[in-house]
């Protein structure tokens, strides 16, 4: 993947993205799937009662799914996406990432083993939400964050 990820940015460039950039929000329309050379993404959602609850992060290497998504369905971008750390970001166009979805077998490979990837970490996190109780959850996050 590495030629590949070479190629994206010959041909889209890089973007310095710094840490607490809105990429993408809730209710707009993807116009172009992040590929992340360097640094860290957050794509979360806020409930109603304004609780942020994190779906995924996009690693280096990594596309964002949830923008490849909707760029394909042509929906709208159902979550926030945020930088959680300075990033190097290639922003492939909509149009091009759904056609190399279809045509470049390298870019589908990526999609899918971030698509297994964060799926089963959304999984996890549902398990684990439905499984323990809040009064436990809230413990534990006090004792590993040292308050």
């Amino acid at each position: 993947m590495k030629a590949e990820g070479f190629a994206i940015e010959r041909e889209f460039g890089l973007r310095e993205v710094k840490k607490g950039t809105m990429l993408f929000s809730e209710g707009g329309f993807c116009t172009g799937v992040p590929y992340l050379k360097k640094g860290k993404l957050k794509v979360y959602l806020i409930s109603e009662g304004g609780r942020e609850v994190t779906l995924y992060h996009v690693l280096e290497g990594q596309m964002c799914i949830l923008a490849m998504i909707t760029a394909y369905s042509g929906c709208e971008y159902p979550a926030y996406t945020v930088a959680e750390e300075d990033s190097l970001v290639a922003l492939v166009p909509a149009s091009v990432a759904v056609r190399w979805l279809e045509e470049k077998s390298w870019w589908r490979s990526l999609f899918m083993k971030n698509l297994a990837e964060n799926t089963l970490s959304l999984l996890n996190i549902l398990n684990y939400m439905l499984s323990e109780s809040v009064e436990r959850r809230l413990i534990k996050y006090l004792l590993n964050h040292g308050a």
